[in-house]
């Protein structure tokens, strides 16, 4: 939901501290909007929280917007709210289809010389005066009743397309998600990917066999193609052990499984990962008596599944 003025464009507002986002902390005009939001009088929201990946959400399409010089719900690449909340492992009530838009309102300020705070009081008090983004922000309807989590986002352009300097302002409120976090890999996700590149983030992105999660496992840009292959294998000759290793990024999501698994294709045994003994980096396996013939490494996420449409 977005509307204009003849003094520019509006939406809405905040983002809290997330847990160990240092680059995250609340910003002044986001605190401000928020209580105003939270303590108006007709806020018929039964409560309202504060979630870090909503709050996550809402400050990357800020920034997306002021970065990139546009004002949309949709990027320039056609990605809105919905999909960027999946991407982040939300979990909504509505689709999450590239196109829709059920939990976002947007805004920005554009004028010189005009404060956060200021800016941050125009908003609010011109967005009440539009029906739709006011039916959002206070809950006037059942459908944005039962968003009692909530997130906003600011940033800041010091030339907008207009060649004033440009607030912006993203407010997005959604249905509960206990299970929800702004997770390591989701961070480099949105730091690395567009949203667009995110709908595509199984597959191998710059051509070198690596997908996304195989990318972030080892550190290395999704977009250029490394020549070197994602592991090592050596034999260590006094204990009779096969040796894996893998440069792995440090410190690495926790959700993120390794799975190194060994057979003896001799003897027609199955793929497992019984024997397999890790060391940091350095997975080991094999002895005298049992020598392993081949290893294979696979990558698992508890949510990667889920953040693939």
């Amino acid at each position: 939901m977005s509307v204009m003025t003849r003094c520019g464009l509006w939406g809405v507002f905040l983002v809290f501290s997330l847990r160990g986002l240092a680059s995250f902390e609340a910003l002044p005009p986001e605190v401000y909007l928020a209580s105003l939001v939270e303590a108006h009088e007709g806020q018929q929201r039964p409560s309202m929280n504060r979630h870090e990946v909503l709050n996550f959400i809402a400050r990357k399409k800020a920034e997306d917007m002021a970065e990139r010089g546009f004002f949309s719900h949709l990027d320039p690449e056609g990605y809105g709210p919905n999909f960027s909340a999946h991407q982040a492992g939300y979990a909504l009530e509505f689709g999450n289809s590239p196109g829709s838009n059920s939990i976002e309102s947007i805004g920005v300020r554009h004028q010189n010389r005009l404060s956060e705070n200021r800016a941050a009081e125009i908003v609010f008090e011109s967005w009440l005066e539009s029906p739709g983004h006011r039916r959002h922000v206070l809950g006037e309807v059942a459908q944005f009743r039962d968003h009692v989590s909530f997130g906003v986002g600011y940033a800041f352009a010091s030339k907008g397309p207009f060649g004033w300097s440009s607030h912006y302002f993203v407010f997005v409120s959604a249905n509960q998600d206990e299970e929800a976090s702004v997770s390591p890999f989701v961070i480099w996700k949105f730091e690395q990917l567009s949203l667009a590149e995110m709908d595509h983030q199984s597959d191998d992105l710059d051509g070198d066999g690596r997908n996304t999660l195989w990318e972030y496992v080892l550190g290395s840009s999704p977009h250029v193609a490394d020549s070197e292959p994602p592991f090592t294998f050596s034999f260590d000759r006094p204990s009779h052990q096969g040796l894996v290793s893998l440069p792995l990024k440090e410190p690495l999501d926790p959700a993120v499984d390794i799975i190194v698994e060994t057979t003896d294709f001799s003897r027609g045994s199955p793929w497992s990962r019984d024997g397999v003994v890790r060391a940091g980096r350095v997975f080991r396996a094999g002895s005298r008596d049992d020598l392993v013939r081949l290893f294979r490494v696979r990558l698992e996420h508890s949510q990667f599944s889920r953040l693939i449409r």
